[in-house]
Order: structure tokens, then C-alpha cells, then sequence
């Protein structure tokens, strides 16, 4: 995930296939558990957005992301250049592990409108990233995993 067409690099197995860092299993670890948060959420409505919203600073991060996904399959694509999409999907994975990290998304009281708007609003954002990770992984040839 660090490398372009234009680098030299030596293959190295145990580095390639580490959960944290610049690798293919990071990214498909975020994937993965965003699955684990819907299993618990055990919940088959679809997302939405809700009206009210109010963004963490991580959210917005991530929102800011999730939104280039086109402009960045564009041009990897023009150019011809796979590590633009890589990059791109390794910083997703990053930001999301940091949104996950900073806001409850499971956990949040929904005794109230707007611990249930909250709640919704995290819930769209997790799954619009796997939708960016699960389409971009799939660009490359790789298959998603549910879990890992």
C-alpha cells in the first residue's frame, strides 16, 4: 500500500500481510469490523442520515473522505496508477479507526430523539465507509472479509 509503479521494492510476506500499518489486511481489518458493529447492532434497516446532524471533528474527517471516493477511482483510473486508490483506502481505514475510537457507536442511550439520531448518524457514517472500502478493495481484485 505504499508503493507506486514508479518504486522498487523487495517483497517482504511477513511485512505484507501485518494488521496495522500500510498493508491490505489493515484495510480489510476496518471493513471487518464495521461488520462486527452491525452483528451487534443485529439491526436490517438501512442507514440514514438524519436531519439534525452534527458532526464530530473525526466525523467530519471522515465525511471529507468518504466523499472524494469518486474523484480518487477517477483518477487512479486516468493515470493508471492503482496506489492512488490504495492510499486513498489506507487513509479511510485510518480515519474510521479513529472516528470508531472517538465516538460510541453501540453504546449510546437511546432513551431520548436524539441519542437515537445520533446513534443513526454513526450507524450511516460506518456504513458508507464500508461501502467505500468493500467497492474500492473490490477495483483491486480483493474480496472483502466479514470477519478476520
Amino acid at each position: 500500500m505504499q508503493f507506486n509503479a514508479d518504486s522498487d521494492f523487495v517483497f517482504n510476506p511477513e511485512e505484507s500481510i501485518k494488521l496495522e500499518g500500510k498493508t491490505g489486511p489493515y484495510i480489510l481489518y476496518a471493513y471487518a469490523r464495521i461488520q462486527s458493529i452491525f452483528r451487534k447492532l443485529d439491526t436490517n434497516q438501512t442507514p440514514t442520515m438524519p436531519a439534525d446532524i452534527q458532526l464530530s471533528a473525526t466525523e467530519k474527517s471522515l465525511m471529507k473522505l468518504l466523499i472524494q471516493y469518486q474523484d480518487i477511482t477517477t483518477a487512479a483510473s486516468d493515470k493508471y496508477d492503482p496506489a492512488i486508490l490504495t492510499k486513498y483506502l489506507y487513509e479511510v481505514a485510518k480515519t474510521f479507526n479513529g472516528f470508531y475510537r472517538d465516538n460510541k457507536i453501540m453504546n449510546i442511550s437511546r432513551d431520548t430523539p436524539a441519542g437515537v439520531s445520533l446513534q443513526q448518524q454513526r450507524i450511516y457514517i460506518a456504513d458508507k465507509t464500508a461501502t467505500v472500502l468493500k467497492n474500492g478493495l473490490a477495483l483491486l481484485g480483493i474480496d472483502v472479509l466479514d470477519t478476520m
